[in-house]
């Protein structure tokens, strides 16, 4: 279709002294507010009312299980096969962003950037078309985990400490977990591996928690959650250090592949 554009003289002569496309400029502009509308309309076919199991802090350092009527569209679902559910993310008909996580905690008025902390690659791909927005991949970045996964960059990320500190939470100690997502810089990145072990795992890593006889030999789960894939050495280390929410426990680099987790007390 041919379409003829009106531009004043001083702006049409300023953009063929400068050589721009219009016609390319102009059928960008219209893909993209097609993709815009086509988008807002399928979200607006999407609308539901969803009923979420939510974990919300009791103030006593433990969790209460609610009913959340999310009242939204469902736009990305990431399943996490190790018996954690799924994440989820949907737009709020207020416009707002929320993620449902894999451990039942509700993360409300979440920023688009903020997708790529808890899903993979073609999750965040897929939400972000659904809002209308250009994906952005980071590569090249010198903590890169293998298989195009990546934790989100953070300050200081390149002093590569050897000793770092963790405060637990009540959904980690509930479930036998360890958060490592702002830690990955300790690591080797080829130790991370798939979010489940159907999709790869990482290299091994020999951990020694304090207190248990033998040392264990694990990976690190990739996105979205980013903790050492063997729960059961540390429910028993949780257990033995008799550890509370609020406590933290300090993981010490041996060797590049050799890690001791103990209580800081």
């Amino acid at each position: 279709m041919d379409i003829t554009i009106y531009l004043p003289d001083e702006l049409g002569k300023w953009a063929k002294e400068n050589d721009l496309g219009l016609s390319r400029m102009l059928r960008d502009a219209v893909e993209e507010e097609k993709r815009r509308r086509e988008a807002e309309a399928a979200l607006e076919a999407g609308r539901a009312t969803h009923k979420l199991d939510v974990r919300e802090p009791d103030g006593y350092g433990g969790d209460d299980d609610i009913t959340v009527r999310l009242h939204g569209t469902l736009i990305a679902t990431q399943d996490v096969d190790d018996g954690h559910g799924s994440t989820e993310v949907y737009l709020g008909e207020d416009g707002k962003l929320y993620i449902h996580d894999f451990l039942g905690e509700l993360h409300r008025d979440a920023e688009p950037e903020h997708l790529r902390e808890y899903l993979d690659e073609a999750a965040y791909i897929k939400a972000m078309r659904a809002l209308g927005q250009k994906p952005v991949i980071d590569v090249g970045l010198p903590y890169l985990a293998d298989r195009e996964r990546i934790a989100r960059p953070r300050r200081d990320t390149y002093a590569r400490p050897d000793h770092i500190v963790i405060t637990l939470t009540s959904g980690g100690l509930r479930w036998n977990y360890i958060s490592l997502r702002n830690h990955l810089d300790v690591f080797p990145a080829n130790a991370i591996g798939a979010s489940s072990r159907s999709g790869g795992e990482g290299e091994k890593l020999t951990v020694h928690f304090d207190g248990l006889p033998d040392p264990v030999k694990t990976d690190i789960t990739g996105a979205p959650k980013y903790f050492f894939r063997c729960r059961k050495p540390i429910g028993k280390f949780f257990a033995h250090h008799d550890l509370r929410p609020g406590e933290k426990i300090a993981i010490e680099k041996q060797s590049d592949y050799e890690y001791r987790v103990l209580p800081v007390r």
